[in-house]
């Protein structure tokens, strides 16, 4: 993950729940991130981003090393009150309960006059190359001759039976 995250920078590697990770992981893999970590310049545009679903203080001591002695690096959010949640949602409720002939429709905009083109004369048939004529013929031979297989034994058997018609006919 951190050498994709290096080759394509900028990038983010996120940790849904770090609380969880560090319980399924061992010690010895989180030091391998603390070490990958480390590998990773000041200046390189990589950020990490873990949830925290608890305290940051219920992480374990060197995962917390991870993001640095400040309160900089870290983002508390808290669940907002009623009062924040209809103050958020407030402007959406009124436009869900508005009648779709109250809405103003704004400023009007001047339709858009378009040139008229004159109508282009069509394409001319690609003409083939030397060498798809000689595939053709080549195809055309071997239909002939698969024919001539298929056809002979049934001309055959016609002239048979029908040779009275294949003599030329005479003015009696």
């Amino acid at each position: 993950m951190f050498v994709e995250a290096k080759r394509h920078q900028p990038s983010v590697i996120y940790i849904p729940s770090l609380i969880g990770w560090c319980a399924a992981v061992s010690e010895t893999s989180r030091s391998t991130v603390r070490a990958m970590l480390d590998t990773l310049a000041p200046t390189d545009p990589i950020l990490l981003l873990a949830m925290v679903d608890g305290q940051f203080a219920d992480l374990p001591g060197d995962v917390r090393a991870w993001f640095g002695p400040t309160k900089d690096n870290r983002v508390v959010l808290v669940r907002p009150t009623a009062l924040q949640r209809d103050a958020f949602f407030m402007g959406l409720l009124a436009d869900v309960q508005r009648m779709p002939n109250k809405f103003s429709d704004g400023v009007q905009r001047k339709k858009r006059v378009l040139e008229v083109l004159p109508v282009a004369p069509p394409l001319e048939p690609r003409k083939p190359t030397v060498a798809e004529l000689a595939l053709q013929d080549d195809n055309d031979q071997k239909i002939i001759t698969l024919l001539k297989y298929r056809l002979g034994p049934i001309l055959t058997e016609l002239k048979r039976k029908f040779k009275r018609f294949t003599k030329r006919a005479t003015v009696s």
